[in-house]
């Protein structure tokens, strides 16, 4: 009787036929269909067919956006997150590091962030955040152009307090310097 009743379940579930979904283009979406008003969140979200053109336009419009608010006075202490930020990206130095170290480092809290700060080349340490921290070898170094000798581009994680509240230095992740040192 039970195995009676599986195989007439079975029976029903494959005669039922099968309506397609249409397909929500929104990146993100994962197959949810999202209200008109929740895809407002995606609009600066490049589409996945987004032609090189369209590409290359957004990506100035990003960099001319950023050379807006480098103009704006900057109040962020030196070697911290925000400080000279959107210069950086106006001046295209993070595009000039990412392409020589070859990997999007600055692009993320979990590729660094960037931020204009000082290296000292004979303790192998850079200032993020107002502490020094470590450059381990494995830190891939790049060229920038146009960046003070006396300064490097650093993408680093902020720093953080430890199970004890000690304040810890964050982690580098690639360093730009000018092609002059």
């Amino acid at each position: 009787m039970l195995k009676r009743a599986f195989i007439f379940v079975l029976f029903a579930l494959l005669a039922t036929p099968v309506v397609a979904q249409e397909q929500d283009p929104t990146p993100y979406s994962h197959g949810l269909n999202f209200s008109p008003a929740a895809k407002l969140q995606f609009a600066d979200v490049p589409s996945k067919t987004e032609t090189l053109e369209e590409k290359t336009a957004r990506e100035e419009k990003e960099r001319l956006a950023a050379c807006k608010r480098a103009k704006l006075p900057d109040n962020t202490p030196f070697s911290y997150y925000g400080y000279r930020h959107a210069e950086a990206h106006c001046k295209d130095w993070v595009k000039q590091l990412q392409d020589s170290v070859g990997e999007p480092c600055c692009s993320s809290p979990f590729t660094g962030e960037c931020r204009v700060s000082q290296y000292d080349f004979a303790a192998n340490m850079v200032e993020v955040d107002g502490m020094m921290s470590p450059v381990p070898k494995t830190v891939k170094r790049g060229v920038i152009n146009g960046l003070e000798p006396t300064l490097v581009l650093v993408c680093a994680s902020p720093k953080y307090r430890d199970a004890e509240g000690k304040w810890r230095p964050g982690t580098v992740y690639c360093i730009g310097r000018d092609a002059g040192l």
